[in-house]
């Protein structure tokens, strides 16, 4: 999706707001010049506008804020989806499907917003924690969605315990060494076959 830029002379800076049934997602607010965002919340609902998009488990939705960071009235879209479970502790999802949701929740939205989104000047994304995806050379999906709840690589997070300093990689990186985290699933995925059959598919 293409959206106007905006002007110059605005730039754009975060606002963080724990209002609450907002997406988990740092919302944006413009700021024009040394205009206060007060004086700009009170020209209402209008221009600018931010779109989010929030991935998460069980759903994906797109909201509209204003330039104060409270929610456009209505303006809301959602699609709701399950991970798939497997019986050796997989949690993942297919990844062109949940393209297709965050593509089909992003129409939702703007076919609500109608001419108003000429007046969208910033989109803030987020999505569910640290997933993981292989990827062939030319960026297609070669496995699923790996989430964060996905437990397969449990063993390869034993085997690195056992190989390096498990706190001084804590201290350096901030990751524990955690079946959740990307240094065990990338181990794990190394050396499982399906993945490399997937990828000597379409290398």
């Amino acid at each position: 999706r293409q959206f106007p830029l905006p002007l110059n002379r605005h730039r754009v800076r975060r606002r963080y707001t724990s209002r609450a049934r907002q997406p988990a997602v740092a919302s944006m607010a413009l700021e024009i010049g040394m205009t206060e965002m007060t004086e700009i919340a009170s020209a209402g609902a209008g221009a600018p506008l931010v779109l989010t998009i929030d991935v998460g488990t069980s759903s994906v939705r797109a909201m509209l804020f204003d330039a104060a960071g409270n929610p456009v009235p209505e303006m809301e879209a959602q699609r709701q989806h399950q991970m798939h479970s497997t019986a050796d502790g997989g949690v993942e999802t297919d990844a062109k499907e949940l393209f297709d949701r965050v593509a089909g929740c992003l129409d939702d939205l703007l076919h609500q917003v109608g001419d108003q989104t000429e007046s969208i000047v910033a989109v803030a994304p987020t999505t569910f924690w640290h997933s993981l995806i292989g990827v062939s050379a030319r960026g297609e999906p070669v496995t699923p969605v790996f989430t964060w709840a996905d437990m397969r690589a449990a063993a390869a997070a034993d085997a690195l315990r056992g190989e390096v300093d498990a706190g001084a990689v804590h201290a350096r990186t901030g990751c524990v060494i955690h079946p959740t985290y990307w240094p065990a699933k990338l181990r794990w995925l190394r050396h499982d076959r399906e993945f490399r059959r997937a990828s000597a598919r379409v290398r």
